[in-house]
């Protein structure tokens, strides 16, 4: 058993792995790529009259620390040159209705981003530092703090509910759970409406 699927199994006892480790060496742009496969039942948590399922990414999110204090004279040691991403591709179990998103932070020598889309039934998480100074001046310790600041707020939050018995997106529209009864009585009152319409106009 791997150390990451113990660290997932940590979260939700019964996920597996669906596939062996996928490691990708591309020596010349000098990339390495690991690909894990998981599934998850009953990953989904109750919270409210929501459902929920929280992704937390421990890659990205450890590879720099926090200042003790933004106030220094020494120069921040940022390390070797690099780029470092955190991908999860998700299947959801039908359509997924969200608008997705895009956040990110510089600083110099250092950039952060991270990033939802959303394509039919798929999400995709990607999060990603990019290094390119070996160290930043001590007058950027600010904008040092605000960058790492955003790395490790490393939870993904997928919200859902059901619906007749299906689980969808929390932004699904339609005939829902959670419809509200008052809009409901004012499209009866509609169709009623209509119907007498049409009945007063057909000829019989």
């Amino acid at each position: 058993m791997s150390d990451r699927l113990k660290e997932v199994q940590a979260l939700w006892p019964r996920a597996h792995e669906t596939g062996a480790i996928d490691l990708r060496d591309d020596r010349p742009d000098n990339c390495l790529t690991v690909i894990l496969r998981y599934e998850i039942p009953d990953c989904w948590k109750a919270e409210g009259k929501l459902l929920g399922f929280q992704i937390h990414d421990l890659v990205v999110a450890g590879e720099l620390g926090a200042l003790k204090s933004v106030e220094r004279k020494g120069e921040i040691v940022l390390g070797q040159p690099r780029k470092l991403g955190h991908r999860i591709t998700l299947k959801m179990p039908r359509k997924w209705k969200d608008g997705g998103w895009h956040h990110g932070e510089e600083a110099e020598g250092l950039s952060f981003v991270s990033r939802l889309r959303v394509e039919g039934r798929t999400l995709v998480n990607e999060r990603a530092i990019t290094v390119s100074s070996w160290s930043m001046p001590a007058a950027g310790a600010r904008d040092y703090m605000r960058v790492v600041e955003a790395m490790h707020t490393n939870v993904l939050n997928i919200w859902a509910r059901k619906r007749f018995g299906r689980i969808v997106s929390a932004a699904s529209g339609g005939f829902g759970l959670n419809l509200n009864l008052g809009r409901l009585w004012m499209v009866w009152i509609g169709i009623m409406f209509l119907a007498a319409i049409l009945k007063a106009v057909v000829p019989r």
